[in-house]
């Protein structure tokens, strides 16, 4: 892709990147306004039902102390005194009365002369046997509206304050409360806005809250009595808390989209300039030094026999240090070879590097050897292995010295690869699996391949001993390796009781910081006299 279209790509998604968390905060602001002005709306009809249902159990209480006297005369001055005290033990009734046909006879304030007062008829009746006659006005109050429930069974009735049962909003504000029956879905009382589609909406549902228009309703059913309360309040509510959470929210996403753009211009810019930087670094390599330090430049670090604590061989890594001092991440400057096709130049890189330095450590150390990483396209190249065989002859080292470590990754292709492993075999090289566990493989066509060895990946052995899952992994790729009859090196080993787990299973191999750190040439020669010296 060319690098001017790279970088309209890579803007466009940098405008992207800085818009999406805004759009997001104002989105999440939206979610969140919403769900706190649903959860008010039902925090009020919730409140409404506790006050009905209280002002149910009161009703039905005083009705049952009532019929409990048994007076021969419902209006007898004993019978008016008793209502008396059973209003006074209630907080929520405003009266409690005898009612006789659809007149009152008499009630705790007194009897009722003339026949008694015209109630009229009821407005329904209540499946536990109660007449209910909603929003009545009484000769004594004729600015309040009452609920008034009369027993069927006995006449004793009790008056409700309409207000007392729908206080919980404020009419004036161009609020809405009630109580709503579950059968009839007609109020009982209320106070307020009321739309009576409001009450289909529920359906079986416990609780619901939704938008209607310019108001946001809750809806709580009772779950002892056979109604259920609304709330209505203006959808300015939901306005008002979307404001207040925007306020919180979008400063955060802003600065998130700020910082997400920031980041894809630098890597992008980092990216662009990366390769370039890279093919030079290779060309400074293939000329004559001049006498500065190397850009491109091998670290080893030690494989470990496990069972003798012997330095067995050395993985030939690449480092990149700029001419600035700026290390560059092998996982980075790797990856961007991969992609800009300069891997066979890498690892030329490294045999070449090797074939000026390493002759005296096979010199020192007879048997040694050197694991080399390739590519999937280095195993193809005809070029890479005619230069291994000339390292191998410069060296004076059998093939087997230089031993080489194919990612699994490689195996996408596993016919390809099968053929280039094999050539390299036959020239007498060994080839093992490296970070396995990681990639591609499977066990169908991990036999096919000519193999020597298998690398458990680190991920796998810094998970021995804590009890995690991927722990699990690590027994059955050791059981895995022997069946094949491969040799086994445990990447990332850092402390003793992984070495020592290693070591019980059968595993040959380790490497890893519990051993050794990656080293320069000269300190592993140094090294290795070391450990050959005696004590």
């Amino acid at each position: 892709m060319r690098p001017k279209r790279v970088l309209l790509i890579a803007y466009a998604a940098a405008i992207l990147a800085s818009a999406a968390p805004v759009l997001l905060a104002l989105q999440l602001a939206q979610h969140m306004a919403l769900k706190e002005a649903s959860n008010d709306a039902l925090a009020l009809a919730t409140r409404g039902l506790k006050r009905n249902e209280q002002i149910t159990d009161q009703v039905y209480q005083a009705i049952a102390e009532m019929e409990a006297g048994r007076f021969s005369d419902p209006c007898a001055p004993e019978a008016q005194a008793q209502m008396r005290k059973t209003v006074m033990r209630q907080s929520r009734l405003q009266a409690v009365e005898y009612v006789e046909g659809n007149r009152m006879r008499c009630s705790s304030m007194g009897v009722h002369e003339g026949g008694g007062m015209d109630l009229g008829p009821a407005d329904f009746i209540s499946s536990a046997g109660l007449a209910v006659r909603t929003e009545r006005l009484l000769p004594v109050d004729e600015h309040s509206r009452y609920r008034i429930s009369s027993s069927l069974q006995s006449g004793y009735t009790v008056v409700v304050h309409t207000d007392n049962a729908l206080d919980v909003v404020d009419s004036q504000a161009n609020e809405g409360a009630g109580l709503i029956s579950s059968s009839r879905l007609s109020p009982i009382s209320q106070a307020g806005v009321w739309r009576p589609d409001w009450a289909r909406r529920l359906g079986h549902a416990q609780s619901l809250a939704f938008v209607d228009g310019d108001y946001l309703v809750g809806l709580q059913r009772s779950q002892r009595y056979a109604y259920f309360t609304y709330a209505a309040v203006p959808a300015t509510r939901l306005q008002a808390a979307w404001q207040k959470q925007a306020q919180l929210l979008i400063p955060v996403g802003a600065s998130a989209g700020l910082l997400a753009a920031w980041v894809i211009y630098w890597l992008t810019q980092k990216q662009m300039g990366l390769p370039a930087q890279l093919r030079q670094a290779l060309q400074k390599r293939r000329r004559r030094l001049d006498g500065r330090p190397r850009e491109l430049f091998l670290v080893y670090q030690p494989i470990v026999d496990l069972r003798s604590g012997r330095w067995a061989g050395v993985e030939a890594l690449m480092r990149w240090r700029k001419p600035d001092g700026e290390f560059v991440n092998p996982d980075l400057f790797i990856a961007v070879a991969e992609r800009h096709g300069l891997i066979g130049q890498i690892t030329a890189c490294v045999i070449r590097t090797i074939e000026e330095e390493a002759a005296p450590l096979f010199r020192a150390q007879p048997g040694f050897f050197i694991s080399i990483n390739m590519a999937s396209s280095d195993l193809q190249d005809e070029a890479l292995a005619e230069q291994l065989g000339n390292a191998v002859q410069q060296l004076g080292i059998a093939p087997t010295g230089l031993r080489i470590e194919a990612t699994e990754r490689t195996f996408i292709d596993a016919d390809s690869a099968k053929r280039g492993m094999a050539r390299l075999r036959e020239r007498g090289h060994l080839i093992a699996i490296d970070d396995f566990g990681t990639g591609y493989s499977s066990l169908s066509y991990l036999a096919q391949l000519d193999l020597d060895c298998l690398k458990i990946d680190k991920s796998f052995v810094s998970t021995i001993g804590t009890g995690a899952v991927t722990s699990e992994a690590v027994p059955h790729i050791i059981e895995l390796a022997k069946s094949l009859k491969l040799r086994m090196v445990a990447e990332g080993v850092e402390t003793e009781a992984q070495a020592q787990y290693l070591r019980e299973r059968g595993v040959q191999y380790a490497q890893g910081w519990l051993f050794a750190k990656a080293m320069g040439m000269e300190e592993l020669l140094a090294q290795l006299q070391a450990r050959a010296a005696p004590a």
